[in-house]
């Protein structure tokens, strides 16, 4: 039989994680609406480590005209970024 500090603890780490998702998706849809009202695209690309499969997604913002500031490895990293753009821009 479980304990009640195990299932206690299983239901809040789920809950974090259900969280983080919804701020990810949050971040997605802000950083699509953010490079379209800027005239951007975001291509969504493969992280490699080295050899073999990859390891995650990461996100590229094309047509800033930049050379730094333009990859992500998170959506929230990526209207960040978007953010700075248009704050220069």
């Amino acid at each position: 039989m479980a304990t009640l500090e195990k299932l206690l603890d299983d239901f809040l780490s789920s809950s974090d994680t259900i969280s983080e998702a919804k701020l990810e998706k949050s971040y997605y849809g802000k950083a699509q609406r953010l490079a379209k009202k800027l005239g951007l695209s975001i291509t969504i690309d493969n992280i490699y480590q080295g050899f073999g499969e990859p390891v995650a997604k990461g996100q590229w913002i094309e047509g800033t005209g930049q050379e730094d500031g333009n990859f992500s490895s998170s959506w929230e990293g990526c209207y960040n970024n978007l953010k700075r753009y248009q704050n220069e821009s």
